[in-house]
């Protein structure tokens, strides 16, 4: 038996259609449209020709894949290894890549104890939120905070302030207002007056104790 040609073969009628389809058309056999695309993670990296329903799955599953590949990228920073997220993965089956991110950095936190790779776990967790569509500010505050533990770790840094980018029509007025302010490491963690939306792009920076 010859085996088919799924490059050029109908997936309503069998068909063979040629020559072989480069984007979407009819069968003149059966007059269905039929998708020619890739199926995913494909070692073979060959097209073949489906149904509606069978591209569309298909389409699905190369947004997921390029979505854990994203991610695996993203967490490479934090050591993570392509095993804990194929763990997740199975333990999870269909869970949105944000999810799957999410799940492993709040493992890994439990791992940091310097402020510098804790705010980029933090600012890490607030990407996926977004990419969610949930409100990120929770993390953006512990991102603010340890900024601002990141900062008095230099024997320079004797308080901080906010810094407020100009020409920016993100930037609220009470936090040009706060800028005037010189903050102790201590008044800046209990207060947090940053940030003070969503998508507050101020940060902290360093006062020296010449300016204090």
């Amino acid at each position: 038996m010859v085996a088919k040609n799924m490059e050029t073969t109908c997936p309503y009628c069998g068909f063979d259609i040629q020559p072989p389809p480069q984007r979407k058309r009819q069968c003149p056999q059966c007059n269905n449209t039929v998708y020619p695309k890739k199926p995913c993670c494909d070692r073979n990296n060959a097209k073949q020709l489906m149904t509606e329903a069978m591209a569309d799955h298909a389409e699905k599953r190369w947004s997921h894949h390029q979505g854990i590949q994203q991610i695996m990228r993203e967490l490479h920073l934090f050591n993570v290894q392509e095993s804990e997220v194929g763990a997740q993965i199975r333990l999870f089956p269909g869970a949105p890549p944000p999810v799957i991110a999410k799940n492993i950095m709040a493992m890994k936190l439990k791992e940091f104890t310097d402020p510098h790779t804790l705010k980029m776990a933090y600012l890490t967790l607030a990407i996926q939120q977004r990419r969610l569509e949930n409100n990120p500010l929770p993390f953006l505050r512990k991102v603010a905070e340890y900024q601002i533990r990141e900062l008095a770790e230099s024997p320079i840094t004797a308080g901080v302030r906010i810094a407020v980018p100009e020409s920016d029509n993100r930037t609220e007025s009470k936090c040009v207002r706060l800028s005037q302010r010189i903050y102790t490491i201590d008044e800046a963690l209990t207060e947090m007056p940053m940030p003070c939306k969503p998508d507050c792009i101020c940060y902290w920076e360093a006062v020296s104790a010449d300016e204090m």
